[in-house]
């Protein structure tokens, strides 16, 4: 019992560090840099994909 009880207390700890490590992010900096990689061009055998203008859209949720 007292290993089941260390081992839940360890996995609920764990989980408290991992959020404290999370970083919000708005939708214009992900635009941003997005922006900043393009156009992306990539080729495979014979076809060649080009994206040039992708628009960021999250849901909130």
């Amino acid at each position: 019992m007292k290993v089941v009880f260390v081992f839940l207390l360890l996995v609920a700890s764990c989980n408290l560090w991992a959020l404290g490590l999370t970083k919000t992010i708005q939708q214009s900096e992900i635009q941003q840099k997005l922006d900043q990689m393009m156009p992306l061009e990539r080729t495979k055998y014979f076809v060649k994909v080009k994206i040039s203008d992708p628009k960021i859209a999250l849901k909130s949720g």
